[in-house]
């Protein structure tokens, strides 16, 4: 029986999009202290400097406990460091970090290079803003519940 892959429409994209990204992060920490889910947490502090775990958890779309434990472990490993008191928390990378940071801008480098082979630039700035306008709508639906 021959499989119509148009019946599944766009469902394999996100496993197959989050399979290359799991692999591109793990082969860039690859004999590094950082692990591939610490990439987007260091990214987010080096982008926003003095950001707060709340705006980490909404900018990445992660729930408040496992931004904390990601958070925790950064801290502890001497990436991040906390420059508030009491429970607002006040970001910033340490020179440890910076490194993360150049590590995930090279990983993000790579992942874009990788998927827009082939592509002109029309055709990416054009699927970029439909990831966007994707990307809204989900968000649209989420809040809805």
């Amino acid at each position: 029986m021959e499989e119509d892959s148009k019946s599944f429409g766009l469902l394999p994209f996100p496993v197959k999009m989050k399979h290359f990204i799991d692999s591109v992060y793990t082969k860039a920490v690859k004999d590094t202290d950082f692990r591939p889910f610490d990439l987007p947490f260091i990214s987010v502090i080096g982008r926003f400097d003095g950001i707060s775990q709340k705006e980490i958890s909404a900018r990445l779309g992660y729930d408040k406990s496992y931004t904390t434990r990601i958070i925790n472990h950064l801290i502890e490993n001497g990436s991040v460091e906390n420059r508030a008191s009491g429970k607002t928390h006040s970001l910033h990378l340490t020179e440890k970090g910076q490194e993360g940071l150049e590590i995930a801008i090279a990983v993000a480098e790579e992942i874009e290079e990788v998927l827009f082979t082939g592509f002109t630039d029309e055709e990416k700035d054009a699927f970029i803003g439909s990831i966007d306008r994707l990307g809204d709508n989900m968000q649209a639906w989420v809040d809805k519940l």
